[in-house]
C-alpha cells in the first residue's frame, strides 16, 4: 500500500449567501440532495459560534465513554481516505488537472 502524503488543504472563502443559493438549487435534484446537506453544514461551522459543548451528561445519557467518541480530524480524514480507496478500487485515473480540483 503506498504511503498517503498529507498536503495542505486550499481553503476558499465564499459568501453565505452563494452557499445558500447553491443549496436552493441543487436540492431541487434527488441526485444532488447530498451536496445540499453538506452546503446545510457549511452553513452551521462558518456560523462562528462556537462549536465545542461539555459532552459529561449526554455522554452519561448514552453510557458512553469520552474515548468511544471520534474527533472531527480523524473522521475526515477517514472520511476522505475511504473516497481514495474507493477511487482507487474502482481504478478511477484522474488527469493531473482533475486531481488539482480534489478538495484532499
Amino acid at each position: 500500500m503506498k504511503n498517503i502524503v498529507i498536503r495542505k488543504a486550499k481553503i476558499f472563502r465564499v459568501a453565505d449567501f452563494i452557499l445558500k443559493a447553491t443549496q436552493s438549487a441543487v436540492s431541487f435534484f434527488e441526485d444532488s440532495l447530498n451536496v445540499s446537506e453538506r452546503l446545510a453544514f457549511a452553513e452551521v461551522t462558518s456560523s462562528g459560534k462556537e462549536l465545542n459543548a461539555d459532552m459529561s451528561k449526554t455522554l452519561e445519557l448514552l453510557e458512553m465513554k469520552n474515548s468511544d467518541l471520534t474527533s472531527l480530524d480523524n473522521y475526515l480524514k477517514e472520511y476522505y481516505e475511504q473516497i481514495l480507496k474507493r477511487l482507487k478500487e474502482m481504478e478511477v485515473d484522474l488527469d493531473l488537472e482533475e486531481k488539482k480540483r480534489l478538495p484532499f
